[in-house]
């Protein structure tokens, strides 16, 4: 782009992209009118590692900034932004988030993160103290954790969307949550919630989404003098006759409070569904097969997953729709069922190995389908990381060869941050690499030597996680690297802001 900007962007106020991989310009930082930037996930250029560098322009209208890619979020780009108020962060698997940075936004009021899959802060960590609103969404975070949260002086509105450990136990220290007015929690695992009459004590709303094991809703919001609505989505049987007895409680006492129960969780359900879905896989039908592939997928996010006799009829058919050339759609949503499978429990990774799948995912990794190589690569990620056993069998089925073939110059930019992600994947260290695959992973350090030169966070991110985690081989791997050349990229990532690319 010109140095000088057309005359009417610098007039521009909102700027909405509804993309999912949108790498900004240097020259963003001369828009100094804008006030609005909002994309399904964008990522900013550093102010001091671009042409602008030396340039003081700051945003000091933008209000609000979202989704912003976790590896944008520097102190030298929120330095640029003083006043904003509304951030989302969009944190990709792998990445590491730095909370500690938000210090840098005083003015910031609601805040969203997405995607966190590791909550690392300091023991002093504290959000921006003028936060009222704050969205979690798949989010990994322990509940003792939530002491964090729950002590914002100001925070008024919470949004837990699946967005907790596996820890079925919240046990809340006096005095949290005291301004909080809103609370929408949602979470597969939670089973005994345990509060007192100091917490939530100006609550108005309580939402509650797919929590099927809670055992009831703590009797101190009997107490609750605010408490106008508890909505109940999905919830146990007990847990909606907590909620019963917590409004007879409050008419007692003349407060009129609401109770809406949307569905009940009934666990025979998903049988019925499974026969449903089972009679659509087996049919000739492709729009019944297409419908089945996509019931499979919401049911794997679903409380009570599908059973493993359904996912072992499922592997098999959908192994046969990728065959299906003459149906790219088809295709397509086998592909990414297959990729939904790969991230639940271990027993879907035996299903998956068990029925060949790792071979037929490596040859998909030559498909000119951009989106069918980047399922393949997600796939094949997944069983990786599971454990070295399974990380061995992918390494030995000749992955690294088409999977370094994804890094040139022709491939997409979020393909080729999935790909570096499963390098790092099928190059960490534990247990050392045999002798049969030693020269395979030799042949990746090459190509890790120009990944280190990108400037997309997420790309070098995961190739200095691989380059770490070779340093940890063989003698022969740690010269291999030595002999790569790659000293001068790394001092310079040592002495840049970026410290988390540190190796």
């Amino acid at each position: 782009m010109p140095k000088t900007l057309p005359d009417f962007l610098g007039y521009l106020q909102t700027l909405i992209v509804d993309s999912d991989d949108v790498h900004l310009p240097e020259e963003i930082w001369r828009m100094t009118q804008l006030r609005h930037l909002l994309f399904g996930k964008c990522y900013l250029p550093c102010p001091t590692r671009s042409p602008i560098a030396g340039e003081n322009f700051v945003l000091g209208n933008l209000l609000t900034l979202s989704k912003v890619s976790s590896p944008s979020c520097t102190k030298e780009v929120f330095e640029r932004v003083p006043n904003l108020k509304k951030l989302g962060l969009y944190s990709g698997y792998f990445d590491e988030t730095p909370l500690g940075i938000l210090v840098n936004l005083p003015q910031l009021e609601n805040l969203k993160i997405r995607g966190l899959e590791r909550f690392r802060a300091s023991v002093n960590f504290t959000f921006p103290a003028n936060i009222k609103k704050l969205t979690l969404e798949s989010c990994k975070i322990a509940w003792k954790h939530m002491t964090i949260v729950g002590s914002m002086p100001n925070l008024e509105v919470l949004k837990l969307l699946d967005s907790v450990t596996w820890s079925p136990e919240w046990e809340l220290p006096k005095g949290e949550f005291c301004k909080l007015k809103f609370l929408l929690l949602e979470t597969k695992f939670l089973v005994h919630w345990r509060a007192n009459n100091t917490n939530f004590t100006c609550l108005e709303c309580l939402k509650l989404r797919g929590c099927s094991k809670l055992k009831e809703i703590p009797p101190s919001f009997k107490d609750i003098q605010t408490l106008q609505i508890i909505d109940l989505d999905d919830a146990s049987p007990s847990a909606v006759i907590s909620a019963e007895l917590i409004q007879e409680e409050q008419e007692n006492f003349g407060n009129d409070i609401q109770v809406r129960v949307k569905r009940q969780f009934n666990l025979p359900e998903n049988k019925e569904l499974e026969a449903e879905l089972i009679a659509k896989l087996e049919s000739n039908d492709d729009e019944l097969q297409i419908s089945a592939c996509s019931q499979l997928r919401w049911l794997i996010n679903e409380i009570k997953p599908p059973s493993k006799g359904l996912i072992s009829r499922f592997v098999p058919r959908l192994l046969e729709f990728l065959d299906r050339d003459d149906h790219p759609q088809l295709q397509l949503e086998a592909a990414e069922t297959m990729e939904k499978i790969s991230i639940g429990p271990v027993d879907n990774i035996n299903i998956l190995i068990e029925q060949g799948t790792i071979p037929i995912m490596v040859n998909f990794l030559s498909s000119p389908k951009d989106e069918l190589r980047e399922r393949a690569i997600e796939v094949l990620g997944k069983i990786a990381s599971e454990s070295a056993k399974y990380r061995h069998l992918v390494l030995s089925s000749g992955v690294l060869t088409p999977l370094l073939a994804q890094f040139n110059d022709k491939t997409k930019q979020y393909i080729m941050a999935v790909a570096t992600r499963t390098l790092s994947i099928l190059l960490i260290r534990k247990p050392p690499f045999e002798q049969d695959i030693t020269e395979q992973v030799k042949s990746a350090i090459r190509p890790l030597a120009h990944l280190i030169l990108e400037n997309d966070g997420a790309v070098l991110w995961h190739a200095c996680e691989a380059l770490f985690c070779l340093t940890f081989g063989k003698t022969d791997i740690k010269q291999a690297v030595i002999d790569a050349g790659l000293f001068p990229r790394l001092v310079e990532l040592l002495l840049s802001v970026k410290k988390s690319y540190l190796i």
